[in-house]
């Protein structure tokens, strides 16, 4: 595994540093409005005038994107400063450089259209030639038929291409608890080997000389796994695609091979052929979560209350059948759901309630309508493109009706709720209680459980209550890429948070401080803090989660969105005191932006990126400072900080200067979050 994941020497001394690069586009590329994602491999690179073979890929973004379209095989040059895939290093964060790593590309590069130069395009196979040009007919298709929210969720059903998908549309299928059903898996793959099989059956059944002469079921099988592998590989065989490939293939094997069917031995067959091949997948969250919605199918499911007398149950009429199916299909969802929950919060800090009557609703109609029109509109795309055009326009009506049943599923009250994060520990408990709950008629799983239990509700209560009994004061410096954002918390029990981060290219308070504040088990707020108005993009999901009870400000805030939701939640902002304590420990606003923290012989100086006029004979001298992207020699000496803690990307010329003067720095940029303790004597500072 280690030999997957190991950093290739080669191109570890290129990072930081621009260089002249020269890749072939090896994947599809995935084009966004604002820029197009490429990922290069065969890579080779100019040193000392000669170009020299890259082990690895490289994932590029290329921005001020025009339209200009890059297919598989096409040989690009191009001048960037190659970096290394990081992520945000913060507790309970997504790892977002093991993600790629497990693909195998172990650097990213940003450039614009007009820095790069196409050399050529290198021949394809006839299979990848085949799939490209399908995609392509499939994709004008889609854009000539439907409006931007049903294409968007038919190019996922039918391409897995899921770039197009709203933020909006995204958060109403993961809060209503349906996100599974945008992954291709089982339910796709077996829709379509059910076509594919009912159609040839009928075609080859009407021949008394093929009904005699051969075994037409073994035939049709075999004939129907080839659309099957077609349609898997369309959609770009992703881990949970995989799967149920693999699923299908030996399913279809033990039966006729006569070996009889062993469920948990198929899915570690199916599990081992994958990690076989490539042991990183291990760590793919859809390979995680595959395969554990399919192991509490199958042991949750038959162990639900009443399962048995509903799966044993033989319905006489329509109406019964029907019945029992809805029945199977709860439990089946009941079982997925609770199998997957603990990971789901663990990853994502999300409990859905409404997800197993949403996916009452939303799987059969993806199942039996929205998918098979689908399929059957690219069967007869080339042959009948009107009645192509019929099935699709049909298949877009229900799914617009679904779309508009999981948004209203996902806005009633209490559907999607944000909660704590469970710890490994926790995650290993939480499934003790299911499995004990589930046996309970078992003498010793009713014993166990009631020793489990409490030790999670321990386990649980641990961190909120040994932080409201301690008399430390704690410091978080987040790693949230432009700008800062801290966590403050206060000897027993209080809890700040400073500033939200600056990028604006996505929500760092959803992404990246939320689910920091909920690995720390907290769920509200006691202060709210900015700084700078440059530090607010995180801040309005922050006051509509966490609903702070006070918030403060050096008075201009620009940001419409915290505005907005400061006024929704019936928050008046407040200056920054000029002193104010909390809990022991003192606060003070010398000037503007500037912040002062004070415990005992401890102090920690948030300095902002311009240095304001200080307020006159106030004290600067700090233990440690918080230090300005730009340098003032005579405010740094005013400080005199033992420490200094770099947040964001600073420049290398800032770097060298604190070095100079023999300041112990630390960065967050470069070792993730920070963590500062102290007792008000003692000081223990911590790299993430």
């Amino acid at each position: 595994m280690a030999s997957y994941l190991n950093l290739p020497n080669k191109i570890a001394p290129y990072f930081d540093k621009k260089v002249v690069l020269i890749g072939t586009v090896i994947q599809p590329p995935t084009y966004y409005p604002q820029k197009a994602r490429l990922i290069l491999g065969k890579l080779h690179i100019l040193v000392n005038q000669q170009y020299i073979p890259l082990r690895g890929k490289v994932l590029m973004d290329v921005y001020q994107h025009k339209g200009a379209s890059y297919p598989l095989g096409t040989k690009i040059k191009v001048i960037g400063r190659l970096k290394r895939i990081k992520g945000f290093l913060n507790p309970g964060r997504f790892n977002y450089a093991l993600f790629w790593k497990a693909k195998g590309v172990w650097a990213k590069l940003s450039t614009s259209e007009n820095r790069l130069s196409i050399m050529g395009y290198k021949d394809l196979s006839i299979w990848s030639r085949f799939l490209e040009s399908l995609r392509g007919r499939i994709r004008i298709f889609l854009n000539k038929n439907l409006s931007s929210e049903t294409k968007a969720v038919y190019t996922t059903l039918l391409l897995g291409e899921k770039q197009g998908l709203s933020e909006r549309l995204r958060d109403d299928f993961s809060k209503s608890g349906v996100s599974h059903l945008l992954a291709i898996s089982g339910l796709h793959l077996g829709m379509v080997m059910m076509l594919m099989y009912a159609t040839i059956w009928f075609l080859f059944s009407r021949s008394e000389c093929l009904l005699l002469k051969f075994n037409l079921k073994k035939i049709i099988v075999i004939l129907s796994l080839i659309p099957t592998f077609i349609y898997a590989a369309l959609t770009h065989f992703s881990p949970a695609t995989s799967r149920a490939f693999i699923m299908l293939l030996l399913l279809w094997w033990v039966l006729f091979s006569g070996h009889g069917k062993d469920s948990w031995l198929l899915l570690a067959a199916a599990a081992w052929l994958l990690l076989i091949f490539y042991p990183p997948m291990l760590y793919n969250l859809s390979f995680q979560f595959s395969f554990l919605a399919l192991a509490s199918l199958i042991y949750l499911a038959p162990r639900l209350p009443g399962a048995k007398r509903i799966f044993h149950f033989s319905p006489k009429n329509w109406y019964q059948k029907i019945f029992k199916w809805l029945t199977f299909s709860l439990y089946a969802t009941l079982a997925a759901w609770l199998g997957t929950l603990p990971l789901v919060m663990h990853y994502f800090c999300r409990l859905s309630l409404i997800a197993p009557l949403a996916n009452i609703v939303a799987i059969p109609a993806i199942a039996f309508f929205v998918l098979p029109l689908g399929l059957l509109s690219i069967f007869t795309l080339f042959a009948l493109p009107s009645i192509s055009d019929v099935l699709i326009n049909s298949g877009a009506w229900g799914l617009s009706k679904l779309l508009a049943f999981i948004h209203f599923m996902s806005n009633l009250p209490k559907a999607g709720l944000w909660v704590i994060s469970p710890g490994w520990f926790e995650i290993a408990l939480i499934y003790g209680v299911i499995f004990c709950v589930t046996n309970l008629r078992i003498k010793t799983f009713r014993y166990a459980f009631f020793v489990i239990l409490p030790i999670l509700m321990v386990e649980t209560a641990y961190v909120p209550v040994s932080h409201m009994l301690s008399s430390k004061l704690k410091i978080s410096f987040l790693d949230v890429g432009k700008g800062n954002a801290m966590l403050v918390q206060f000897p027993h029990g209080l809890d700040m948070v400073i500033n939200g981060g600056s990028s604006s290219n996505f929500d760092i308070g959803k992404r990246v401080i939320a689910p920091f504040l909920f690995r720390q088990k907290i769920t509200s707020l006691d202060y709210l803090v900015l700084t700078s108005s440059n530090y607010s993009n995180g801040l309005p999901f922050l006051v509509n989660q966490f609903r702070p009870k006070v918030f403060w400000s050096n008075g201009k805030i620009t940001n419409r969105g915290l505005m907005d939701a400061l006024n929704k939640r019936g928050i008046s902002p407040k200056a920054l005191p000029l002193y104010q304590e909390i809990n022991g420990v003192t606060i003070e606003s010398p000037g503007p932006q500037i912040l002062k923290f004070t415990y005992g012989k401890f102090s920690l100086l948030l300095s902002p990126d311009i240095i304001p006029e200080i307020k006159n004979g106030f004290d600067l001298r700090s233990t440690v400072l918080l230090a300005p992207r730009f340098y003032d020699h005579s405010f740094i000496k005013s400080v005199s900080p033992k420490y200094v803690i770099l947040s964001g990307h600073i420049r290398p010329k800032v770097l060298a200067y604190y070095r100079q003067y023999g300041h112990k720095i630390y960065s967050t940029d470069r070792q993730g979050m920070i963590k500062v303790i102290t007792d008000g004597n003692r000081l223990w500072i911590t790299p993430f």
